[in-house]
């Protein structure tokens, strides 16, 4: 049923998110034709600016149409009016909750690097900086290139951004959960809800930080092993990631499968 699920979301949400990627990259492969005209009047300048203002424009309407569906979606198909049509489904909460969360994620991801593609497109230098030959083998060098030690910490740092965007929609989803428990203005409850858990983990970070600060200059830490040293922190972060994560999935959990308030 996940896989229904799935296919069904990606559909909904693609016919949004597809034309704004075709149109951002129209008007970035329009700029870099401009760019390759010669000639420095502003006939030739005047397009290329404005070729790469919209195309940022492009780039910063994809990211909040990203922030607009994952809420959106969430709060119409499952604390909306749809709601109960959805949880009559024969499927399970976590299918419901998983099969958005995925969804959005991909979606976050896909426009990341979509985005970062089309600017590479529409301005020759930062196309060469970013994916050109030199640029990408350099990355590429220095994340799996370098050794073992570089290799797991550019699978930790992904792991972690993943994590990390997963973060952000499951605090979304948490939010608009908690909602639920107000019967009036359930969008001002949310947002509420959403700014006490963003503040709730920026105050945790800063601890945390504040603790590792202090650790670096502990007597056991500097005498760990210099891969150890390397390494740990990148494994400490994801597994905070992963129990944050989890925290919010299963507020939302419970809020949807024993709290649910469709009203």
């Amino acid at each position: 049923m996940l896989g229904k699920l799935l296919k069904h979301e990606f559909r909904a949400t693609g016919r949004v998110f597809l034309p704004f990627y075709g149109a951002m990259f129209i008007v970035a492969i329009v700029t870099r034709i401009l760019s390759g005209v010669s000639g420095n009047g502003i006939s030739v300048v005047a397009p290329q600016i404005i070729g790469i203002v919209v195309t940022a424009l492009l780039m910063g309407a994809v990211c909040v149409i990203a922030i607009i569906l994952t809420v959106q979606r969430f709060n119409k198909n499952l604390l909306g009016d749809e709601g109960y049509l959805m949880f009559t489904l024969p499927t399970s909460t976590d299918s419901l909750i998983c099969s958005k969360l995925i969804v959005s994620v991909v979606w976050y991801l896909a426009s990341s690097i979509l985005a970062v593609v089309a600017l590479a497109i529409a301005v020759p230098i930062v196309g060469q900086a970013l994916i050109g030959e030199q640029g990408l083998k350099m990355v590429l060098n220095a994340m799996f290139g370098s050794g073992a030690v570089m290799s797991t910490l550019a699978v930790l740092a992904i792991l972690s951004g993943l994590l990390s965007i997963a973060w952000f929609v499951l605090s979304v989803y948490a939010a608009g959960s908690l909602a639920m428990l107000s019967n009036r203005r359930r969008g001002l409850a949310a947002f509420g809800f959403w700014i006490a858990i963003s503040t709730v983990a920026q105050i945790i970070g800063t601890l945390l930080l504040t603790w590792a600060m202090h650790l670096e200059y502990s007597v056991w830490w500097t005498e760990l092993p210099e891969t150890a040293a390397v390494l740990l922190p990148g494994f400490v972060l994801l597994a905070i990631m992963l129990i944050a994560d989890a925290v919010l999935y299963i507020v939302t959990r419970i809020m949807l499968k024993k709290k649910l308030n469709l009203e």
